[in-house]
Order: C-alpha cells, then structure tokens, then sequence
C-alpha cells in the first residue's frame, strides 16, 4: 500500500501538490497502550492495528488529547497525521514523520529529526474495534 499525502497547507486535490510525498507502508502495525517513559512526563499513546492513534498529555491543569492516522513506512518512519485536536477535527491533517525503532510490541523509540529521543513502554491493551 502506498499513501500520498500534501503537507498542510497545500491543496489536496492539486493533481501533482508541491511538498506531496508518497509513503510506502512496510505492514507493520502497533496495538496497545503505551507510557512515554524517557523523557519521564504524562503521556500516553494509544495505537490501532487498523491504523488509529490518540494521545493524552495530562498535565496538574488537565489533559490534551490529540488523534489521527499513522503507518509505519518500509523506510522505518512512523508517519502520523494529526486529524483531531480535543472534540474538533481539522480542516487539513498535520503530517509527521519521526523514525521509530523497538519490537513495537513491548515498547518503541521514537527519534526527531533534531535528534531528540523519546521513548515509550506499553503499558496495556489496545480498546476493542466498535463492530463496524
């Protein structure tokens, strides 16, 4: 499978959108719930095997929660689009592209392009797929 996707800010429906980048999917996939570890902070990532993730930041003045879309590229990046922020979708999804390294099963690490390291621990399931 392969994805094409414009960055934000460009015109999805532009037959050749400048800064489109096509992303081929390795078929890896994540489930579960997973901690951010290090650097040690209120975070957690839940992940799909259908695709899907959502992250809670929970902070003493209350919880961000932030969602969309990922998959893992046969380059080793996890690409992910931001489609939600709180209860309201966005107009154009937000694209990142980090690599991520680990069994993706018990834990991942994720490492920015400014070569920043954070890493993740599951901690628990993945919630069951609502019957579709």
């Amino acid at each position: 499978m392969s994805i094409g996707c414009a960055r934000s800010g460009v015109d999805p429906g532009a037959e050749n959108p400048a800064g489109a980048v096509e992303y081929r999917s390795s078929g890896r996939t994540i489930s579960g719930v997973f901690a951010q570890k290090q650097p040690a902070a209120g975070v957690t990532i839940t992940f799909t095997a259908d695709g899907d993730w959502t992250r809670v930041e929970s902070s003493a003045t209350g919880s961000r929660t932030t969602g969309g879309s990922y998959l893992i590229d046969d380059a080793g990046h996890l690409v992910s689009y931001v489609e939600r922020v709180g209860d309201g979708r966005l107009t154009t999804a937000e694209e990142h592209v980090i690599d991520i390294g680990g069994d993706l099963v018990s834990g991942f690490v994720l490492t920015a392009r400014d070569g920043s390291v954070t890493s993740f621990e599951r901690i628990g399931d993945a919630p069951p797929v609502a019957p579709g």
